[in-house]
């Protein structure tokens, strides 16, 4: 760096220091370029090396009261990107292994999952009100046939009724939640999450 080149740079950021805009316009005109080609040769793509290069420059003017007191500007840029570009690998780092960690509790693709679990929690929780609330002889029944998964011969056996009478009772504990689920339009929150699969 010759002798006149390094009095213009002192003179450059004393301007900036002094708060004078075009100087600023003129020092980012100058390094901009060059620091967002130094970003991607740390591997980061076009778009967030010239985030860092802007994230660097803006914090060098936020910081313009204290730019007298750098020797070597270039050296002090370079510097900086390099920390930012650091910085940036390392967020970008963590953000991949909590994706990695929380984002396998949601299949990839689906971005309503969230809500179509929210809506699927609220209507069994509904559901299963209405099932407690169903009259004892239905809800043996209902409970042996869906949360067992028993077949009618099993539940008549187990109950001592017959084939008939179990079919009959699961029909009618049926008829009563789907009677239930009208009155409270669940019907509509059911269909809505058969929607958003």
């Amino acid at each position: 760096m010759s002798v006149d080149q390094s009095y213009e740079e002192k003179e450059l950021l004393l301007r900036i220091a002094n708060g004078e805009e075009t100087a600023f316009q003129l020092l980012f005109k100058q390094y901009y370029p060059s620091l967002v080609l130094y970003a991607e040769r740390f591997g980061l793509n076009r778009e967030d090396a010239e985030d860092a290069a802007m994230s660097v420059l803006g914090k060098l003017w936020q910081a313009r009261e204290k730019l007298t007191e750098i020797r070597y500007l270039p050296a002090f840029l370079y510097k900086s990107m390099r920390n930012g570009c650091i910085d940036l690998l390392k967020a970008k780092k963590r953000a991949e292994q909590t994706e990695k960690i929380y984002g396998e509790q949601e299949p990839p693709g689906e971005e309503s999952y969230a809500l179509r679990e929210g809506i699927r929690a609220e209507v069994l929780r509904r559901i299963s009100e209405d099932i407690k609330a169903l009259p004892e002889k239905y809800k043996i029944v209902f409970e042996l046939t869906y949360y067992s998964g028993m077949n009618s011969r099993q539940i008549a056996e187990k109950l001592g009724l017959s084939v008939t009478n179990v079919t009959s009772r699961r029909s009618r504990a049926l008829q009563l939640l789907k009677k239930e689920l009208l009155k409270k339009d669940l019907l509509f929150l059911y269909f809505l999450l058969i929607q958003l699969k």
